[in-house]
């Protein structure tokens, strides 16, 4: 099977070899194009796990952006957290970039205030004990008040930039786990804001996402899609297109 690095560069190929010949007015709107065209096959090696399109579509532009500007220590995994799935489904996701695959899935709970099953509000106000949308950069592992935690720093103003000093980590839970869905009549516990995941496997999921690896918390909310400085950058476009051409 042709890979999905394999694809891009062909089709990277066809639309630099047509761009010899004419005059290109709108180099962005190329650059676009070939990102989606990438996004689409690389959904083919993941849309079995159950995460949505527009959670992987934006999380890979977003990526793209943080990589090109040099705030990604560790570039192997994105990570995305799918709220526009209910909480009794698995919607935490590490795609390995080199492999082009999903390498740990789990249900991840979300803010108190955010909702029961659905997660449908959120915030970057202290106190609110809501979920924060958007990107971020994983930090230190760290021994707190939840034992292991990783450290977030949002970095998206008006919209997960007091994530840090809210206290949002990622850590282990009893409530985030299958037995308290069974329970609890099929919904998931709740937090204060934090993604908690389950205890099991949590170990591995700490060496995959610490120190430096880009986190995403996606919901098809309108006012973050329209507000995002990062998903409404065309360098998430033209990042992607130059990684691929280099």
């Amino acid at each position: 099977m042709i890979s999905v690095k394999v694809k891009i560069l062909l089709l990277i190929g066809l639309w630099l070899m047509n761009s010899s010949a004419i005059v290109v007015e709108r180099p962005a709107l190329n650059a676009r194009d070939a990102f989606h065209s990438f996004v689409e096959s690389f959904y083919d090696c993941v849309k079995a796990e159950n995460i949505s399109f527009g959670a992987l579509q934006n999380g890979l532009k977003g990526y793209h952006y943080l990589r090109k500007n040099s705030k990604l220590k560790k570039k192997r995994y994105l990570t995305i957290v799918d709220f526009s799935l209910p909480s009794n489904l698995d919607r935490l996701f590490v795609i390995d970039l080199e492999e082009n695959k999903v390498v740990h899935r789990s249900l991840v709970a979300h803010g108190i205030n955010s909702g029961d099953l659905d997660a449908t509000a959120f915030s970057n106000e202290h106190d609110s004990h809501k979920s924060s949308l958007g990107f971020y950069i994983t930090g230190r592992v760290y021994r707190g008040k939840h034992a292991e935690s990783i450290k977030l720093y949002g970095i998206e103003r008006n919209f997960n930039s007091n994530a840090y000093n809210r206290g949002v980590v990622v850590h282990r839970a009893d409530y985030a786990t299958e037995e308290f869905l069974n329970t609890n009549n099929g919904v998931l516990g709740r937090s204060y804001g934090c993604p908690a995941v389950p205890a099991k496997h949590y170990k591995e999921l700490t060496q995959l996402l610490r120190d430096g690896s880009c986190f995403y918390i996606y919901h098809p909310n309108k006012y973050y899609k329209r507000n995002s400085k990062i998903l409404n950058s065309p360098q998430g476009f033209n990042n992607f297109l130059e990684y691929y051409n280099s």
